[in-house]
This record gives structure tokens, C-alpha cells and sequence, in this order.
């Protein structure tokens, strides 16, 4: 039977892991210190590691999908971000894209239009057009009075979010 190089233990397990890809790996892992010693794509490889190595208990493990979440969060947040831009001043949507990117908030014309309309549509934001001398008109937004109450009502609702946040964390 094979020991844990890391501990010495016996104790080794199967597992499954969901990782980001969607795929499925069955790592062979210490059920004591948790060191992993490799991952299968396939099950049937896992098991048959199993069978030459001993017996070993199948546990059954789900890791989060961080990028996931982490996607999931930033879209949550991105109308608030933006109508604080528009707070400031009227911008043109490459501009907004400069200011999310400097804020470390990734985005793209893809996703940014179809919020920007769904903002307008809202009555949250209105927008003007501009002749440009370097090519087509560029469509300016900035943010209506009833953007601004918005705007107002979401700061304090995400001052509430960050302290219940913080008041969870360890």
C-alpha cells in the first residue's frame, strides 16, 4: 500500500473535483493532510489506482467555480459603477471602459452597450450625439436626474453590503 510522501499516512482517498473547465478530475488525495498525488479525467483510471494501491474510500468533493463567481459579482455591480461614473461627467463609452479598466473592473464593448441601452432604456441615463472629426458621431451618455436618486439609493445599499461583508469576515 502506498503512504502519503507528506505525512506518512495511509489514509487515501478518491475524490471528484468540478474545476473551472467543466470537466471532472477524481484526485487521489491524504485523508489526512489532504496532499493530492494526481487527478484523473476518468474514473475508471482513479478506480483502478484504487484497486492497486488497497483500499481506499471514495469521497465525494465539489470545489467552487471561482471565476464564476467572481464574473457573477463584477456584473452585479457594474450599473452602480457605471452611473458613478456618469456622476462626474458625460463620457463616451470608450471612456467609461478607460475608467472601469483603470478600477481593475475588465470589460468589454460587449457587454458594455447592451447595459448602456438597458440603463437609457431605464430613463437612468440620456445620451447626445457629437460629430467627430476622426470619423462617425460619438453618442455621449450622462446620467438623468432620476439616475442621480438612483445612484443615491444604490451608495446606500452597497455601504450596507460592505459592512455586513466585513462583519462576516474572519
Amino acid at each position: 500500500m502506498e503512504k502519503c510522501t507528506k505525512c506518512g499516512s495511509e489514509d487515501l482517498k478518491i475524490g471528484i473535483a468540478h474545476i473551472a473547465s467543466g470537466a471532472t478530475v477524481y484526485p487521489i488525495y491524504c485523508g489526512n493532510c489532504k496532499e493530492v498525488f494526481a487527478q484523473y479525467v476518468k474514473k475508471q483510471v482513479a478506480y483502478a489506482y484504487a484497486m492497486r494501491t488497497g483500499p481506499m474510500e471514495f469521497v465525494k468533493t465539489k470545489t467552487m467555480n471561482i471565476d464564476n463567481t467572481q464574473a457573477q459579482m463584477r456584473k452585479g455591480i457594474l450599473e452602480f459603477c457605471i452611473l458613478n461614473i456618469l456622476s462626474t461627467q458625460e463620457a463616451y463609452p470608450s471612456e467609461i471602459l478607460e475608467q472601469l479598466k483603470k478600477a481593475k473592473l475588465i470589460v468589454v464593448e460587449g457587454t458594455l452597450y447592451p447595459l448602456l441601452t438597458r440603463l437609457k432604456n431605464s430613463e437612468l441615463l440620456t445620451y447626445r450625439w457629437e460629430e467627430s472629426t476622426s470619423g462617425p458621431p460619438r453618442k455621449y451618455y450622462s446620467i438623468t436626474p432620476f439616475g442621480e436618486a438612483s445612484l443615491t439609493q444604490l451608495q446606500a445599499t452597497w455601504d450596507e453590503l460592505v459592512a455586513a461583508v466585513n462583519s462576516l469576515k474572519k
